[in-house]
Formats: structure tokens, C-alpha cells, sequence
């Protein structure tokens, strides 16, 4: 686990000024709501943040940048950098608690988990003789361990595949499973045809509607085509119309494999008759499919929606739901991308300049890096 530490509640920002005209008309103007010092966040911004240097909707060399109080980049960092715990804090100043923020990279999908936590601080005067009389018991103590925390609320990690029987094939005693990934940020799913003693699952090319698209206005970065400079040697993608491209391949956001394996083998095909859950108390006949991924434990589940339970249905509809969705470009944040971070003591955000988020180009008094 990884731990950091802030200090709670929200301090005061450094103000920001700006010369009258630096920015466009008025940008210095006092009626308008600036960011940092007594002032608040409000639609109400800075030339600097009405398009023409940039902001939260990328580059936009003109009329159109976001105006509608979401938090740049530059005022995250400005809250972060007041809440910091650095060399120059005195602990013995702090009168808020110290929130401690723990992170736990060990989770499995699918699993749930409960914490409880406590905070060592290391001894600096352990083993020698200069602690107090009412401290002696930690004289050996190099590590001074606080009490645990109590235990937080179940955190469940959701899952990143799923597989659903669907049809049964009589003739051929086959079962149509489908399988549902994420993977690169969306969900795609595939049916596979499954016997008695096959694998559910296997590895598969993505489907040719979903690897060649057509490009669109402000489209990948990456490309080829988008690094050519345009108008005023901007780099096509700046705000500023993208040429399209016509059956380009994408091959930053689309796999060339998509892993459906499930670890699980399809043991048979059974028949069930019983009753409906209440209030419908109904004879029902259907087909359960049994797996198993380990060759020991017997897994089963019905085989067609309307005999699922009312868990596998909602994952199952909340996972269509997702795999329609769009996929969106890939933006990069490589060096030589748009969005590189900021070299200290270096401003610009291009090749060789140190790079900067779009929206901390051009906005003076951003976070000093703390080392």
C-alpha cells in the first residue's frame, strides 16, 4: 500500500494578477472573478480562460472554451499545493487533522475489501538517552506506531469480465456464450459456439467495424497527419479544424487482440425442470450450463435471459449499455504531446519548450514545485 499525506481543509490560495490587456480586454478587470486570493470560482473568468489561450475543452484558439466553473488544472494544483505536507510545514502548528490518503494496488476484480489503518512515524531519538522520563518505554521503539483506524465501509472492485449463456443448440449440444472484456477503457464483448469439454472463450481479432473508423474533427493526436503544422505552424489538432481521413486505421485505441478467456471449461448441457421464483410459482423447464474452471468445483447458470437471476441480468444490461458506447480518441501524454508535464522553471508547451497542460499555458502564478 502507498500512503500520502495532506492536511485537511482548504487554505487560501496565492493570488493571481494580470496587466490589463496581457490576456485581452479587461482581463485585469477587478468586477471580474479571478482565480486564487479571497476570490471564488465562478463562470465569470478571465480572458485567459474564455478560448483564447486555451482551457478545459483543449486549445481552443477562439470562442468556445468551457465556461461553466469546472476546475482547471491549474486551481487543482493550487489546491494541492496548500494542502501538501512539505519540509517547510511545522506539525506543531497544524490545528485540522491530517488526512492520510492510502492506496492499494493489490485488489483483484470482482473482490470486495475492508481496511483499517494506522500511521507510523519514524524515531529519531530511539536508542539513544535523550528521551524523557515518561518516553523511556520507546527508547528501543525505532518505528512509533499510532492505533488502528476504524474499519471503512466495503469498497467492491468491479469486475472485468463477464460470460452469459445465452442459447442452447439441441443438434449439436453447443451452448452460444458470450463473453464480455474491458479492456483499453471500454467493454467489448463476442458469443462464442461452446461444446462439452471446450474452453469458454479464446483470443480474437476485434471486428472490422470497430478497427477502422472514420476520422473526425479534432481526432487522435498520434497521427501521422495530425503533427504536420497548420495554419500559423499551430500542430493540426489545437483548436483548430483536423483534416478528416477516411478509413483510418486505429491502432492506438483498438487492440490487435482481444483476451476473452475465461479460465473456465464447459462441462454439459443439463435440463431443469422446477418452479419460477414468487410471485410467479410457474413450472418452467430450461437449460443450465455447468463449468468448471479448476476441474474440481462445479459452477452452473441458466441458460437464456429470461432464467437468469436478477444479479447476472443487471450486470449483464449495464454491460451492453457500455459496450455501445463510442470509443473516443487516444490523447497522449507523452513529450511531444499536447499534454506534457510542466519542466520547473521552464513555461511553453511545445517541443522543446518544457511543456505545460493547455490549461496552465499562459496563466501566471501556478504551484511552485516543492523538492
Amino acid at each position: 500500500m502507498y500512503g500520502g499525506a495532506t492536511v485537511g481543509g482548504r487554505r487560501g490560495r496565492t493570488g493571481q494578477n494580470t496587466m490589463d490587456g496581457t490576456y485581452g480586454p479587461g482581463a485585469a478587470d477587478p468586477t471580474l472573478r479571478r482565480r486564487g486570493g479571497a476570490t471564488t470560482r465562478g463562470r465569470g473568468r478571465g480572458a485567459d480562460d474564455m478560448g483564447l489561450y486555451g482551457g478545459d475543452m483543449g486549445y481552443g484558439y477562439g470562442p468556445g472554451a468551457d465556461v461553466t466553473g469546472k476546475p482547471s488544472t491549474n486551481e487543482v494544483y493550487n489546491d494541492l499545493a496548500g494542502q501538501l505536507i512539505t519540509y517547510r510545514t511545522n506539525l506543531a502548528e497544524l490545528e485540522e487533522p491530517v488526512l492520510i490518503w492510502a492506496f492499494d494496488d493489490t485488489t483483484q476484480p470482482g473482490n470486495t475489501y475492508e481496511y483499517r489503518m494506522r500511521l507510523g512515524v519514524f524515531n529519531p531519538v530511539a536508542g539513544t538517552s535523550q528521551l524523557v522520563e515518561q518516553d523511556l518505554d520507546k527508547k528501543n521503539q525505532i518505528i512509533l506506531w499510532s492505533g488502528f483506524s476504524q474499519v471503512t465501509k466495503p469498497v467492491s472492485i468491479p469486475q472485468r469480465m463477464y460470460f452469459f449463456a445465452k442459447d442452447v443448440q439441441d443438434p449439436k449440444r453447443s451452448a452460444t456464450v458470450e463473453v464480455a472484456r474491458y479492456c483499453l477503457g471500454y467493454w467489448r464483448s463476442e458469443d462464442f459456439e461452446v461444446k462439452p469439454g471446450e474452453a469458454i472463450g479464446k483470443q480474437s481479432k476485434p471486428r472490422t467495424d470497430e478497427r477502422r473508423r472514420p476520422g473526425a474533427l479534432g481526432g487522435r493526436i498520434t497521427d501521422p497527419a495530425y503533427a504536420q503544422p497548420g495554419a500559423y505552424n499551430v500542430p493540426l489538432g489545437l483548436g483548430v479544424t483536423a483534416p478528416l481521413n477516411p478509413g483510418g486505421t486505429d491502432t492506438i485505441t483498438t487492440p490487435e487482440l482481444i483476451d476473452y478467456r475465461t479460465g473456465n471449461v464447459l462441462v454439459d448441457l443439463v435440463q431443469v425442470n422446477d418452479w419460477g421464483e414468487a410471485p410467479n410459482l410457474r413450472p418452467r423447464s430450461y437449460h443450465e450450463m455447468l463449468y468448471t474452471a479448476d476441474g474440481h468445483r462445479i459452477e452452473h447458470m441458466p441458460v437464456s435471459m429470461t432464467n437468469w437471476p436478477k444479479d447476472l441480468l443487471a450486470a449483464y444490461n449495464s454491460v451492453r449499455t457500455e459496450v455501445r458506447k463510442e470509443p473516443e480518441p487516444f490523447r497522449t501524454f507523452k513529450k511531444g504531446g499536447l499534454r506534457t508535464r510542466v519542466q520547473p522553471g521552464m513555461q511553453g508547451g511545445y517541443e522543446g519548450m518544457g511543456g505545460m497542460y493547455p490549461d496552465m499555458m499562459y496563466n501566471p502564478g501556478g504551484p511552485t514545485p516543492y523538492r
